[in-house]
């Protein structure tokens, strides 16, 4: 019997922010649906946008529905939004650390019960405490209400296998005290070479320090060799985006992403001085004054920012990264191990030939000698029956 185990995660992420409508999979025996308040921006949202005075406390209700003959146990979490690698805003947790600029954590103002047990063919309405935080503010607070399925594993009569399926739903938090727009404030960090998925990248830290959303995140970036202007690679992405208050690694590619052709490979990463420069627009309006070209077409935007800078790539950096990535066609150095083997072999060779030879020298020196011996020992032998002879 087969004991392999296979997670089927679905994530449902039941908003989007700027739009969108509540996601259900009733095929899936189990849902999850937010009850809105009564101060809820707009009920046709699919998530939750709350205005509270500061210090003001609320409870929320999700109600969570199980349509199969069996009781679930959901487990419920709550975390501030992130940026992803990719320029997407995740509202479940991933385990990041919080930004430096996060002043208001989700999970010091609102709590829910860490377990829920839904019994079958039935619906249980999870009660959820918010407050908001004393000070006051303008902007937003982004986070997110996750409900996941713990894993039940059932098993195919036929094959044998075990299949462990987890169902997972994400419900958007916004809490905000007053309908003031805050400008997104973007940030470049830190600046180095390193790793996605075993290829070689240049990382680019970006920080939104802001209590708002940069949407419509358009990035263009160039890299530049010093001294050698041949050796450059730039990033085009007019589909990113960040949460309040955080940051992500934007990786530049070095090498081939994706999937590699057969006899198709990345050129090392080489160590020197290289130069950086980066543009960064967002939020598309139409009356913006700053424009960019997407895919071909002008866009305006309401935002940008640039960046100029340098940075190095050490010796040993270039060597540890060009070894690792997978992409980069690596010395073979098989026929050294093949030649080793071969002067052990033929080494092994001559000093059993020499030992051989030596050998029988010496076993014919033996001989030699022991013909000597025996010779030596007839003639006295001889000598002696002469004698005894004469004697008589």
């Amino acid at each position: 019997m087969k004991k392999n185990k296979f997670f089927l995660f679905f994530v449902f992420l039941i908003c989007i922010i700027g739009g969108g409508s509540r996601v259900t999979a009733d095929s899936l025996g189990f849902t999850v649906a937010p009850i809105f308040p009564s101060n809820q921006r707009a009920t046709s949202l699919g998530y939750y946008d709350l205005i509270l005075s500061h210090g003001e406390t609320e409870n929320l209700q999700v109600r969570l529905s199980n349509a199969t003959n069996k009781s679930i146990v959901v487990d419920d979490y709550v975390t501030s939004a992130t940026t992803a690698i990719n320029g997407t805003i995740t509202y479940s947790p991933t385990g990041k650390t919080a930004d430096s600029s996060l002043i208001y954590n989700m999970k010091d103002y609102v709590s829910l019960p860490e377990k829920t047990r839904v019994p079958s063919n039935s619906s249980v309405t999870v009660n959820i405490s918010i407050r908001m935080p004393p000070s006051l503010f303008s902007g937003v607070m982004a986070g997110g209400l996750t409900f996941k399925q713990e894993s039940a594993a059932t098993k195919d009569s036929k094959s044998g296998v075990s299949l462990t399926n987890e169902y997972q739903y994400v419900i958007a938090l916004l809490m905000r005290q007053n309908e003031i727009t805050v400008d997104p404030d973007l940030h470049f960090n830190k600046v180095e070479p390193g790793q996605v998925n075993a290829r070689n990248v240049i990382n680019v830290n970006f920080q939104n320090t802001a209590m708002a959303f940069l949407n419509n995140m358009n990035v263009h970036a160039t890299v530049v060799k010093k001294d050698n202007p041949n050796i450059k690679y730039s990033y085009d992405n007019a589909n990113m985006a960040m949460a309040p208050n955080s940051n992500f690694d934007l990786p530049i590619p070095v090498s081939i992403v994706g999937i590699v052709s057969q006899n198709q490979y990345s050129k090392p990463l080489l160590p020197g001085t290289y130069k950086i420069s980066m543009t960064v627009n967002g939020q598309k309006n139409n009356s913006g004054p700053y424009s960019a070209i997407v895919d071909g077409k002008s866009q305006t935007y309401q935002y940008q920012w640039t960046y100029d800078g340098s940075f190095i790539v050490t010796a040993e950096q270039a060597k540890t990264l060009n070894h690792q990535d997978q992409t980069i066609k690596h010395p073979d150095y098989s026929f050294v191990y093949w030649i080793i083997i071969g002067l052990m072999v033929v080494t092994t060779l001559v000093i059993f030939f020499i030992l051989t030879k030596r050998r029988k020298k010496k076993d014919e020196a033996e001989k030699l000698e022991l013909a000597k011996r025996l010779e030596a020992a007839e003639e006295e032998l001889k000598q002696v029956k002469n004698l005894n002879q004469s004697k008589d």
